[in-house]
């Protein structure tokens, strides 16, 4: 409804979970600080409930789903082995999110199951070596997920935004542009299109881009030195938060 933000908050290595009331500018800490690394933050579509993911600061590996509300109590674990980008579908049943075991013949996969306790897990696609499948939005008509798919290796654009539905696992591109990487991104509620955050080989910043849907075109929305990481759109498209990746990473709206 865009009256919040959530965001992690470290300190010495150790990190929280806050929530930030825009018109107010009030913060308050919905999960208190400890030895964890969070990977990924998500609404639930009437904002009472935080999913996140988040693993033990000291342990390698993916992470872990959890929810939690945010008035505050124990986070539930829902889905286990997980690369921290994760979408809610629009009615709140369902979640998407990624898996990588980097295993020759399947080194990423994309998912979908139930919100309240992870179960009815179906895989929708899966991709081999050393193809990554990076961030991920179910569509606003939930029947469908936009991911970015690609790899970086041979230093190419060879990034890709392409869309499977739910039902048929069908795959379909959604622009012929392609990137070096793509880190994040975000459908605007009407279906007209897409935006993200990518980077072309020859530019070291992530810039936002806009990819239509209709026509399947690109453009930069930003060309400043600044780059930028994950993005958060509400559901009226009025109000855009991105963070900056800084030597003190910045939320910005």
């Amino acid at each position: 409804d865009g009256k919040n933000v959530v965001y992690t908050n470290g300190i010495e290595g150790k990190q929280s979970v806050w929530l930030r009331q825009l018109e107010s500018g009030s913060n308050i800490e919905i999960i208190p600080s400890s030895d964890v690394v969070y990977a990924g933050l998500a609404f639930s579509p009437d904002g009472n409930t935080l999913y996140f993911t988040r693993r033990p600061r000291f342990v390698e590996g993916q992470v872990d789903i959890y929810r939690v509300s945010i008035f505050g109590g124990v986070p539930q674990k829902i889905i286990g082995e997980t690369q921290g980008s994760m979408s809610l579908s629009p009615d709140g049943t369902k979640i998407s999110f990624v898996r990588c075991y980097y295993r020759k013949d399947e080194y990423c996969s994309l998912w979908i199951a139930d919100t309240d306790d992870g179960k009815n897990e179906k895989k929708l696609v899966s991709r081999p070596s050393p193809v990554r499948i990076r961030g991920n939005k179910i569509s606003p008509d939930g029947k469908s997920v936009v991911f970015a798919v690609g790899q970086s290796e041979n230093s190419a654009n060879e990034f890709s935004l392409m869309k499977v539905d739910i039902e048929s696992g069908a795959e379909t591109e959604i622009t012929k542009e392609k990137f070096f990487d793509i880190r994040n991104l975000v459908w605007l509620p009407d279906k007209s299109g897409l935006l993200i955050t990518a980077r072309k080989n020859t530019d070291n910043n992530f810039r936002i881009w806009l990819a239509s849907t209709a026509t399947g075109k690109t453009s930069p929305l930003t060309k400043d030195s600044e780059t930028y990481g994950a993005l958060s759109l509400d559901k009226d498209a009025n109000r855009l938060v991105s963070t900056q990746i800084k030597p003190d990473f910045r939320l910005q709206i």
